[in-house]
């Protein structure tokens, strides 16, 4: 039987709702919110492109920049700690930063290329990942 306090249940639950709204892209952007909100401005507060969680990601301002170099350090770190063949990281990491910054990914492996192009490069961040 496992004791969970209070605290750590709803952090449990807050995580797997935030998850959940990743996958299924309705994370609240201001492009989101707008949509209910219509007072709320829908553009990115730093270039002023609609804010969805795609320009977040890939949008050239400092914060949006330092998450995703964590998380590329983050998908690296987490390949070595569950012995993830190196060749197989590389070749996605490889092809997301192409995709965060706004290029269409070329990776070394044919297949996982037109893989993953087919489903969209977009959705790998999401957790759909192909080959």
């Amino acid at each position: 039987m496992r004791v969970v306090r209070a605290g750590q249940f709803v952090l449990q639950i807050s995580f797997d709702s935030h998850l959940l709204k990743l996958v299924h892209d309705k994370l609240p952007t201001r492009y989101h919110i707008a949509k209910f909100q219509p007072w709320v401005r829908r553009t990115c507060a730093y270039c002023h492109q609609d804010e969805t969680f795609d320009h977040l990601m890939q949008c050239s301002n400092t914060l949006s920049a330092n998450f995703c170099q964590h998380l590329y350090q983050t998908i690296h770190e987490y390949g070595e700690r569950r012995l993830v063949p190196q060749e197989f990281t590389l070749a996605y990491l490889d092809g997301l930063q192409q995709w965060l910054q706004g290029h269409h990914p070329t990776v070394a492996h044919p297949r996982l290329e037109q893989a993953q192009s087919a489903i969209g490069w977009r959705l790998l961040i999401r957790g759909y990942l192909s080959c």
